[in-house]
């Protein structure tokens, strides 16, 4: 329900040593890991692998990186054991956004699977934190409304925007300890990076009923001068989303401070669960030179058969 997009940020990877460690069965993973969906290969890539089936951008890792993350990507199409296998071995994930259907796709069906394991797992006390972007925000927002859109149009494209703080943003988890120039940059700058083409208007989020379970934190104007649901926060799970792309932050030093503040945030939030890595060191992101040039401004993509 999103448009693919390359607005990307772009900065010089360097591993950082971290005294958090996960001792694994083949590998050792320093800082919490978390896992990036992956979805269907993207008809605006323009190099592909033979055989890729699945992919997702750099630019996800790279951000996540800045916060001493190890990522374990999460193909499509796979079985439920599988699913359940890289849940309890990874401590957060993250659905990126893209173009895939939130509906029919292989990354709506293992988001959902994923889901619903966190969702049980949080009831549970086993506390697991989900961040969505973009399509990710959307995905999760047809998920809590069990599998039901109330998106509609609200284009905003290649455009850094300012949030309109709701009322509950003060008392949210996200933003009540922000720091203040971080708060002051969003509320006032181009400071928030949008590439979407559908959202979700607030009189929507309160006539579907996610208002329930989500708490709209912040707005922003579309490409119309339409307003749309911008950050929402779970009310009761560790659950994010934002419409806007932290990671994107190359074309506006306003968006700088921030990204790295949510990319803070949410690694944060992911060293509070407990699962243990136990996967092979195979199931590791570790060898960024493997991504995939996708041409000049845009990011480098990892591909998965």
């Amino acid at each position: 329900m999103a448009s693919f997009h390359f607005g990307w940020m772009v900065l010089t990877w360097t591993i950082i040593g971290h005294p958090d460690y996960i001792q694994g069965q083949s590998a050792v993973i320093t800082g919490p890991v978390i896992g990036i969906l992956t979805q269907e290969v993207d008809s605006d890539l323009i190099s592909v692998p033979t055989g890729a089936i699945s992919f997702h951008l750099i630019s996800y890792v790279k951000w996540l990186q800045t916060q001493n993350a190890t990522i374990v990507p999460i193909r499509i199409n796979q079985t439920d054991s599988y699913y359940t296998t890289i849940f309890n071995s990874i401590n957060g994930l993250v659905i990126p956004g893209g173009s895939a259907s939130i509906r029919s796709s292989g990354y709506s069906k293992a988001g959902s699977i994923l889901y619903n394991l966190a969702i049980t797992a949080n009831s549970n006390g086993d506390f697991f934190p989900i961040w969505g972007t973009c399509l990710g925000f959307q995905l999760l927002l047809y998920l809590s409304a069990g599998k039901k859109s109330y998106l509609a149009s609200f284009p905003a494209q290649k455009k850094a925007l300012p949030l309109n703080f709701s009322p509950g943003a003060s008392t949210s988890r996200l933003y009540q300890n922000a720091p203040l120039d971080v708060m002051d940059l969003l509320a006032s700058n181009q400071s928030t990076p949008n590439y979407h083409n559908y959202g979700i208007s607030p009189q929507n989020l309160t006539l579907s009923g996610l208002d329930k379970f989500y708490t709209n934190l912040a707005t922003s104007i579309d490409d119309n001068g339409s307003t749309f649901v911008a950050s929402i926060e779970a009310k009761s799970y560790p659950i994010w989303g934002s419409q806007f792309h932290p990671e994107a932050t190359s074309s506006w030093p306003a968006a700088v401070k921030p990204g790295l503040y949510f990319a803070e945030f949410f690694v944060n939030q992911s060293r509070k669960n407990q699962h243990r890595f136990t996967l092979e060191a195979s199931y590791v992101l570790t060898n960024l030179t493997s991504a995939v040039y996708q041409g000049p401004g845009k990011p480098s993509a990892f591909f998965f058969n």
